[in-house]
């Protein structure tokens, strides 16, 4: 099983607060539900031009999905917060459970 990422969670639950499925994610990217789903699972990375691609669609921050190694948690929810594409209560979940999801990685839970 591979091990969560936090691109991935921030791929699922963008696509969720546009409340669409991963097949319709897959469609307006140009990729293959398989694809979305690898990514949200953290089996695969997306390419950049995918990152791309998904950052446009999903309203997210440029390069949000290709982070570098120093960036935090905290940079993410940032760029969540300015997902003007995503509602406001969306947008709360969303860091809500990028929250809920960095402490219960830190901890060890898969």
């Amino acid at each position: 099983m591979a091990e969560p990422t936090i691109e991935g969670f921030v791929v699922k639950q963008a696509r969720l607060g546009h409340n669409w499925t991963q097949g319709e994610l897959a469609r307006r990217v140009k990729s293959s539900t398989s694809t979305i789903s690898m990514i949200e699972t953290g089996e695969r990375s997306p390419s950049p031009e995918l990152a791309a691609r998904l950052e446009t669609k999903l309203g997210l921050d440029a390069g949000i999905l290709t982070p570098d190694p120093t960036t935090t948690v905290g940079a993410v929810i940032d760029a969540i917060s300015r997902c003007e594409d995503l509602s406001r209560t969306a947008r709360f979940h969303l860091v809500e459970e990028v929250q809920l999801w960095a402490r219960d990685y830190e901890r060890g839970y898969e």
